[in-house]
């Protein structure tokens, strides 16, 4: 029983690892997109390139292993306003170089939400992302949040 709380333990720790380092490097390959469409120099666009390669491969890395250690959900309060616009800054790199405005329409009382924030994060980021490759170059992308259901959905 020890053992298996002791393995409980490691993956619910190399999970967070793994998110903790995944996350801030998908910030990173935006920046490093932006730079390498600002930089003329051939020299330096190939070093930004080597880079990115890289960052890419560390990103796949960290999701590889975030998906083998994943620890069952954790429930927490989770204030979705803050997440989700902590997480349209970490792509703002990306939409800005894309040319894609971000409007942001959240209701008023946002309650706080029971859920596993690392979860919805990948959840959000995830969507975030698709809307934005989807999109092309200009537009503008629509984040709405809202309570209840929408007008003539069953609850």
């Amino acid at each position: 029983m020890g053992r298996n709380e002791r393995l409980a333990a490691a993956g619910e720790l190399a999970a967070a690892m793994a998110h903790n380092v995944g996350t801030p490097l998908t910030g990173v390959v935006g920046h490093l997109q932006l730079l390498e469409e600002e930089v003329a120099e051939p020299a330096v666009k190939e070093r930004l390139r080597r880079i990115q390669g890289q960052v890419d491969r560390a990103v796949a890395a960290a999701r590889q292993f975030l998906g083998a250690a994943r620890p069952a959900p954790l429930r927490t309060p989770v204030d979705v306003k803050a997440l989700l616009g902590d997480l349209l800054l970490l792509v703002s790199p990306e939409s800005e170089r894309k040319g894609i405005a971000v409007a942001q329409r959240f209701a008023e009382e946002l309650p706080t939400i029971a859920a596993d924030p690392n979860q919805l994060q990948e959840l959000f980021l995830g969507l975030i992302t698709n809307a934005l490759d989807a999109m092309g170059a200009g537009g503008t992308l629509h984040v709405v949040v809202e309570t209840g259901c929408p007008t003539g959905a069953a609850p």
